[in-house]
């Protein structure tokens, strides 16, 4: 038999303790014949992607491009035995973190600032298709077309603010807590059959099917506590939390803290850019010894956790203020 398989897997790591880490790639997988008469037994040709992205910073980003397509165009195949095969698979994994981290404890400052981000913004078909061929199997096997999409993408953040001032001269201490997660996928899954002549023996059955079991999860958690002692003249401690968990799946929001200000206004969330999961045969000539199936499955699972804790205290001689606040979106 004859085997074609274009594959691109690999580890990358991006790691920072308090800048930006960031994984930007073009990253593609394509199989093809095209213009081609083949005589063999069994004939499977394949695309795969199934790398591993893994960015961890205050700010943390995978920003990944690239189709996976497998396809035979303007080609005659003649299998005599084990069937005629065609699948593109794309299995990347992609995780972007920003952890807890802990700020400026025991320090006499006016102000301290906390900000942290964990993106995937992920975009590329997946695509598998038979154009303008003939395809026969003679014995012992099928035609089958797939398209298969398996992302596993995950954005976590978490900050953990602690300031303790002692002020001077009614000085105070401001503490910002702010984090998002986002998980932006744009891109469609495809398998088709067009302008085609496919035939099975026996019980050959023809299969075309495209199928989306992503799992995609944006989680944010946030923890600001501003503690102020004793000084001379007004004690004022603030606080606050903006927290941000975000999925997009056929949309492009753009800037997402604005998406997320849009969203809760009810205005427009932005761009569609559709994600399509499609599996079809047009303008084709099939015969089949077995079954004839076509199926489409988009079946990808969503989450987006929030978590939210601010605190705040203040002491002094005289005219002593605290404030706590917390957002969340």
């Amino acid at each position: 038999g004859i085997e074609i398989t274009a594959s691109t897997n690999g580890n990358i790591l991006a790691e920072t303790l308090v800048g930006v880490a960031s994984n930007t790639f073009s990253d593609s997988a394509i199989a093809y014949v095209e213009g081609a008469t083949v005589n063999t037994g069994s004939f499977d040709l394949t695309a795969q992607r199934s790398s591993q992205y893994m960015a961890t910073g205050r700010d943390a980003l995978n920003k990944i491009t690239g189709d996976i397509r497998a396809y035979i165009k303007d080609s005659q195949i003649n299998s005599n035995i084990g069937g005629v095969n065609t699948s593109a698979e794309d299995s990347i994994t992609a995780q972007a973190k920003s952890p807890e981290l802990e700020i400026m404890e025991g320090i006499n400052l006016p102000l301290d600032l906390g900000l942290s981000a964990a993106r995937n913004y992920l975009t590329g078909d997946v695509e598998a298709y038979i154009q303008a061929s003939e395809l026969a199997v003679l014995a012992g096997g099928g035609i089958s077309v797939k398209a298969d999409k398996q992302h596993q993408i995950s954005s976590f953040v978490e900050t953990d603010l602690l300031a303790e001032a002692v002020p001077l001269g009614g000085t105070g201490g401001f503490t910002l807590g702010g984090t998002y997660a986002s998980n932006i996928l744009l891109g469609d899954v495809k398998a088709y059959v067009t302008d085609s002549s496919l035939s099975t023996a026996d019980s050959g059955e023809i299969l075309v099917e495209a199928k989306d079991s992503s799992g995609i999860d944006a989680r944010t958690g946030a923890a600001a506590k501003s503690s102020m002692g004793a000084g001379i003249g007004d004690g004022v401690s603030f606080s606050n939390s903006n927290l941000i968990a975000f999925n997009a799946i056929g949309w492009d929001p753009g800037n997402i803290l604005f998406a997320g200000i849009d969203a809760l206004l009810g205005t427009s969330i932005g761009t569609e850019d559709s994600s399509e999961v499609l599996a079809y045969i047009t303008d084709s000539e099939l015969n089949a010894g077995g079954n004839l199936r076509v199926l489409s499955s988009s079946g990808a699972k969503l989450n987006s956790t929030v978590s939210n804790a601010a605190e705040s205290t203040a002491s002094s001689l005289y005219g002593a203020a605290s404030m706590g606040a917390a957002g969340i979106i």
